[in-house]
């Protein structure tokens, strides 16, 4: 008994110094700057820097379009520091950091409880050693620099936290259900399950993959000894639900029209590609390599057929081994840890049309990797009699030192937002969400020559030479420093008249355009070539069967003839944009209907307008006193 207190205190300690190791390594980052997703799933969250009403919050929480399920638990967490943003990220990445160490000692108790049903001829004090090891690889990991310090990510955090707490909860409570009788021993070990798995699925879609886990899981340990009571519980709480959202998978994926147009590959090319982003995946686990670590992989060559890439049927045929290795071996450690990887990528890296490569995806799908290689090693030193201790303690010191290290060089990059798109262009140079980054990081900080000369670059690039964004940014650039454009613009007539897949960053490219037009920083030599260059994108991006998109593009060009006093014009973009997405209004209509002398259209606008305000359509936003103004301004007209 004094040699087992004697061992948990040893663990209490050893965790407790690799936790302040790695928040003292990831506190160089949480200076770090706000990236990419941050802005749209966290922009509503400080209103004018004014204190968020309870209606302001449940609109924050409950009314956004993050996922398919609005992931309400991770948005209602952004909420504890919404006064944080956007000036300060500290307090929301220092929140994540904070999540990532508690993590780290759920896991511990999760591989400690695991382990001892997996293989019960270990002796306690080795299965400590094994879980504290695996905790503190996984903790001091650089891969999960991209989790941890990219604050939107605290939904991959959150829903990995609450998915080890239900497994943990289901470890805890098995044993004892498996022999009861009674129905009263269900009720709260049952709560408890449906809290945790509803606060994991509903911080991210992710979450559901619980079911599939705690099946593997159950197959595992086994239960030839249970009750019925317990075996109708278990169909109750996992099969069940595995059953249901499986079915609902399925028919997501076949009747909802997934939109592969709008990423630029198809459903095979996906599928194959992920083959070599599993294995990538894998390799980076096992040998971190921080040169290649990185927010955006958008550079990854698709695999058009099973041999081109030849990388591609390599992939599969590892991977196949991988998982023959799972249903062959006899250790049930091995089986857990093969098969866990691959179960936390059925959401993210199968079927539906997301980026083909984010890190992030293996934020809990690691987790059996590096279990199945802690305790791999475990078994090569005991098998081994002759190997010295030091060797053992050796070798992980080295890893340590090797992972500790890795992880410091990568936070101290997440320092500074131009370090960071900086190190990510050194090895993925035709990063194009990588390069528009830093051309947008470069304009925000009014480096304008910069981004031209770094835009001039980029359009120069083999890469990157049909690529429209690209010439669109460098227009936008040559616009607004006054510097000749018509070999751009000729290119941009070109390649808008081919129909294609525009990226995301389209219309940011347009809006930003747009603004500057509007505030005379930007007085384009041609507005009949810009115009029939924005024409052009409407009618041949595959993204026109979107009404959103297409109703975003064609006011951005509304506000291009209003900045050329052509009213007419403008209002004909304007109604045509805001008529498919009623009820919203875009206020300048009525001010264009008002200054061409169409007064009951005007009225008829209005009359929309207050409609929004009794239902509150625009939630937060307060129009009522632009609208009283256009009010006053109709009758003016009309009356003199």
């Amino acid at each position: 008994m004094p040699h087992t207190k004697f061992t948990n205190i040893v663990v209490i300690l050893t965790l407790t110094a690799i936790s302040f190791i790695t928040l003292y390594i990831y506190l160089n980052g949480a200076h770090g700057p706000f990236l990419y997703d941050d802005f749209a799933s966290l922009s509503a969250i400080n209103l004018n820097n004014r204190a968020l009403s309870f209606e302001d919050m449940l609109n924050y929480i409950f009314g956004n379009s993050t996922g398919f399920l609005g992931r309400p638990v991770s948005m209602a967490s952004f909420l504890l520091n919404y006064q944080s943003w956007p000036t300060e990220p500290f307090t929301l990445k220092l929140t994540n950091i904070l999540i990532h160490i508690s993590i780290g000692w759920l896991l511990y108790i999760f591989i400690s409880t695991i382990l001892q049903k997996l293989d019960q001829e270990l002796p306690k004090n080795v299965v400590q050693s094994i879980s504290v090891l695996t905790a503190t690889i996984w903790l001091l990991h650089p891969l999960h620099v991209s989790t941890t310090l990219y604050t939107i990510q605290r939904m991959a955090q959150l829903s990995t936290l609450f998915s080890l707490l239900s497994i943990i909860i289901y470890l805890r409570v098995n044993d004892k259900l498996s022999s009861s009788f009674l129905l009263k021993d269900f009720i709260f070990p049952s709560l408890g399950l449906f809290v945790s798995i509803s606060l994991a699925i509903f911080s991210k879609e992710n979450g559901i993959l619980i079911f599939p886990i705690l099946i593997l899981i159950q197959y595992l340990i086994g239960s030839n000894k249970a009750t019925p009571q317990y075996r109708a519980w278990y169909k109750t709480i996992v099969i069940m639900p595995s059953v249901i959202s499986l079915i609902c998978f399925i028919y997501f994926i076949t009747s909802s029209g997934l939109a592969y147009e709008f990423k630029g590959f198809t459903f095979s090319e996906r599928l194959l590609t992920e083959l070599r982003v599993l294995v990538d995946y894998l390799f980076q686990i096992v040998i971190p390599d921080v040169t290649r670590m990185s927010i955006f992989h958008d550079d990854i060559k698709l695999s058009s057929s099973l041999f081109d890439p030849i990388s591609s049927f390599t992939s599969l045929i590892f991977l196949g081994l991988l998982l023959l290795i799972s249903y062959r071996c006899k250790s049930r450690v091995y089986k857990l840890a093969i098969v866990w990887f691959f179960v936390w990528h059925l959401l993210e890296s199968t079927a539906i049309p997301l980026y083909l490569y984010f890190e992030h995806r293996n934020y809990m799908a690691s987790i059996g990797p590096i279990f199945g290689l802690v305790y791999g090693f475990y078994q090569l030193i005991t098998r081994r009699q002759k190997v010295p201790k030091y060797f053992t303690y050796a070798s992980i010191i080295v890893v340590i030192s090797f992972l500790t290290l890795s992880l410091n060089t990568l936070t101290k990059i997440w320092e500074n937002e131009e370090s960071i798109y900086l190190h990510q262009l050194n090895s993925h140079e035709t990063s194009k969400l990588t390069f528009m980054s830093l051309l947008q990081y470069y304009e925000n900080i009014g480096e304008t020559e910069l981004a031209y000369k770094l835009a001039s670059q980029g359009a120069k690039h083999e890469h990157f030479k049909t690529d429209l964004s690209i010439y669109l940014k460098l227009y936008s650039y040559q616009c607004i420093l006054r510097k000749k454009s018509e070999y751009t613009m000729k290119k941009l007539m070109h390649l808008s008249s081919l129909e294609a897949s525009y990226s995301d960053t389209i219309l940011p490219i347009i809006t930003t355009l747009t603004l500057n037009i509007s505030a005379k920083n930007c007085n384009p030599t041609n507005y009949n070539h810009l115009h029939t260059v924005i024409e052009n994108i409407a009618n041949n991006s595959y993204q026109r069967v979107s009404i959103v998109w297409l109703k975003g593009l064609q006011e951005k060009h509304a506000y291009i003839y209003l900045a050329e006093n052509k009213y007419a014009e403008a209002l004909r973009l304007f109604t045509k944009a805001y008529s498919v997405r009623k009820p919203d209004i875009n206020l300048a209509i009525i001010d264009l209907n008002i200054k061409l002398n169409n007064y009951t259209e005007a009225e008829k606008w209005i009359s929309l307008a207050e409609q929004n305000i009794l239902t509150k359509h625009y939630g937060s936003r307060d129009i009522s006193s632009d609208l009283a103004k256009l009010k006053l301004k109709l009758n003016k007209r009309r009356y003199n």
